[in-house]
């Protein structure tokens, strides 16, 4: 389990794009945590970012071609997936093989 993102339905993990940058067929995207917040005022179904740390999220577009992964896209990552230690940095990167837009 991922500690820095809130799982949503059956185990996936719920972010927005802060930025995204093409590395090859690879997306790679800092992405923020988002979850359901009841009390928010906000037109977007209610879905507030959380305030936590952002993260790497790597994507391939060969599986979910038909999702737009650009800034300020809400993206459902679903299992499984696997997170990798970034080389020389106290990161790690999430490799994201199925997501959806929502």
């Amino acid at each position: 389990m991922i500690p820095i993102f809130v799982l949503h339905e059956a185990g996936c993990l719920d972010v927005k794009i802060l930025s995204k940058t093409l590395e090859g067929k690879l997306t790679v995207c800092l992405c923020s945590s988002v979850e359901d917040d009841e009390s928010s005022t906000s037109t977007d179904s209610n879905l507030s970012i959380v305030k936590r740390k952002n993260t790497t999220i790597i994507f391939s577009s060969r599986v979910c071609s038909d999702v737009e992964l650009d800034v300020g896209t809400l993206v459902r990552i679903h299992p499984p997936w696997k997170e990798v230690s970034i080389k020389g940095k106290d990161e790690t990167a999430i490799l994201s093989t199925y997501f959806s837009q929502i």
